[in-house]
């Protein structure tokens, strides 16, 4: 389960951590908890978020069309840990995400890349609007 996106513009580490440690007191079954840090949307240097990440129970970051060597780099970054790139990568025609949006080719090698770094969690969806 995931605690928002964009925390990293309005949450600190402690607040991140206490919300953690008060969610696994109260909730009735275990329940791996994350919190989406914004970096890195590009490249392969997640030392921002490393920290950040530390807290959790999976490391989460917002990346941008990741590559094999990007999911590899997030796998490394926090060892042990499993990794959610948590942007929404979705099929849509829009001008103003094509730096982060897919097509259906795209969709199959970032699926089929993300499953062989070793299991890296996405969003995958389309966009009809």
């Amino acid at each position: 389960m995931g605690y928002g996106f964009d925390l990293d513009e309005w949450v600190t580490e402690e607040e991140l951590k206490e919300w953690n440690d008060y969610m696994h007191e109260h909730m009735a079954w275990p329940h791996m908890l994350g919190g989406r840090h914004g970096d890195p949307n590009r490249g392969e240097d997640h030392s921002t978020a490393v920290s950040w990440n530390q807290v959790l129970d999976y490391a989460s970051y917002e990346h941008h069309q990741p590559t094999s060597e990007v999911y590899t780099a997030s796998l490394a970054a926090v060892p042990g840990k499993p990794v959610f790139s948590e942007d929404r990568f979705r099929i849509r025609q829009s001008e103003r995400y094509q730096f982060k949006d897919y097509t259906e080719e795209m969709t199959r090698r970032g699926l089929w890349q993300s499953t062989m770094t070793g299991g890296v969690a996405n969003i995958w969806g389309e966009a009809r609007w």
